[in-house]
């Protein structure tokens, strides 16, 4: 499983499954490219002994062997993919209170490059969503609290088994699963998803969770532990209440919140990762479901990749084991969406300043994504 939490100058990535290297000793670090040493938890030892930790990059640059990592492991611009071989997304969220989260989240990831972009909410939410564009399919299969006192046994819309089914019988129509947008703390709600998750987990699915899926994991952290293909993306709130599900002290004077982050990996048997290349100077709501819906994608180009769907794809990738296959490339898929996502954050805020809002994002993820990732030289497929 891996962690994602933004503080102010960077995003950490936290592997909580034990993945390369042995970070126990400081005397056995290895210096990155950037001079940081790959004990610190600005970064993780590689099994090659290569320290690949991100140092301070340049606003729209990042080192050219991630990018390329990245680029080989996930996308081809050299072949046309088939339709829907560019990943079926869903977002679970959206309720009474909330309908711009889930959007958010699925437009980052439409507008990424995902052929299919899913809401599944409530009702009442799907009626608002639907308005927001034609782009999304909005499917409501979610329910709350009935506020008449109905009972389970009376009410099958009261029952998470029953809400939970036809959400389940979905997930062999998509590749990766955000959780958590939108969601709100309803107790049907939060039951529902902890059965859709643990479905997920039995097919193998990439799952991204979010703002209040994170209360799943704070009351039953085993529901995502040791799993490699779960991505959590909690902000600085959130990170606090995670640490404090776990039992990990309060940050004491002096703490860094990398510091703080590395005491959360450590606790899920994990390493950190930061990627600190620089956003914007604003944090609006609504940032964080552009990173869930970014980091979905990048991984649902992973599952093609691996899949050999896309023809001229790395066969470093494809053919590997292990590593190159697991924990490897989710952690590629993760930096790629963070990565973006910290682009869009400086593209927005060069153009709005302090007016800044989420929607402001969703319209700078494809030249994010040019920017970092790109396309070849003199090739015009705009994947």
């Amino acid at each position: 499983m891996f962690l994602f939490c933004n503080t102010s100058d960077a995003s950490v990535l936290i592997p909580t499954e034990a993945c390369v290297g042995d970070q126990s000793d400081p005397s056995s670090g290895v210096e990155n490219v950037y001079g940081y040493r790959a004990t610190n938890v600005c970064g993780y030892k590689r099994s090659d002994g290569v320290g690949a930790a991100l140092g301070p990059a340049n606003a729209g640059q990042i080192p050219q062997r991630w990018a390329g990592n990245v680029s080989s492991a996930f996308f081809t611009t050299t072949a046309t993919p088939d339709a829907c071989q560019l990943g079926r997304v869903g977002v679970i969220g959206g309720s009474e209170d909330y309908t711009g989260a889930p959007y958010f989240s699925a437009m980052a990831s439409a507008r990424l490059g995902c052929d299919m972009s899913h809401v599944i909410c409530t009702p009442a939410a799907a009626a608002v969503i639907k308005t927001y564009s034609p782009n999304l399919m909005v499917h409501p299969l979610m329910r709350q609290t009935s506020s008449d006192g109905s009972s389970t046994a009376n009410n099958h819309d009261q029952d998470p088994d029953k809400v939970a089914s036809p959400i389940i019988q979905m997930l062999s129509r998509l590749h990766v699963l955000v959780i958590g947008p939108g969601l709100g703390r309803d107790p049907l709600m939060q039951a529902t998803c902890a059965r859709v998750v643990a479905a997920a987990r039995e097919r193998n699915m990439p799952l991204v969770l979010d703002a209040d899926a994170l209360q799943l994991v704070q009351r039953d952290p085993a529901l995502v532990k040791g799993y490699k293909l779960a991505v959590l993306t909690p902000n600085v709130v959130e990170f606090r209440r995670l640490a404090s599900a776990l039992g990990i002290e309060d940050a004491k004077e002096g703490d860094t919140a990398t510091a703080r982050a590395d005491a959360l990996a450590r606790a899920l048997g994990g390493d950190a990762l930061v990627v600190d290349l620089e956003g914007g100077k604003k944090r609006s709501g609504g940032q964080g479901d552009t990173l869930t819906g970014c980091i979905a994608t990048m991984l649902a180009w992973r599952k093609a990749a691996l899949d050999g769907l896309w023809e001229g794809s790395s066969e470093e990738w494809r053919e590997g084991t292990g590593e190159a296959q697991g924990s490897e490339t989710v952690r590629l898929a993760a930096f790629g969406g963070c990565a973006v996502t910290r682009e869009c954050s400086r593209l927005a805020f060069a153009k709005k300043g302090r007016s800044l809002q989420a929607s402001d994002l969703t319209d700078e993820v494809h030249q994010a994504f040019l920017n970092l990732l790109g396309e070849e030289e003199g090739n015009d497929a705009k994947l």
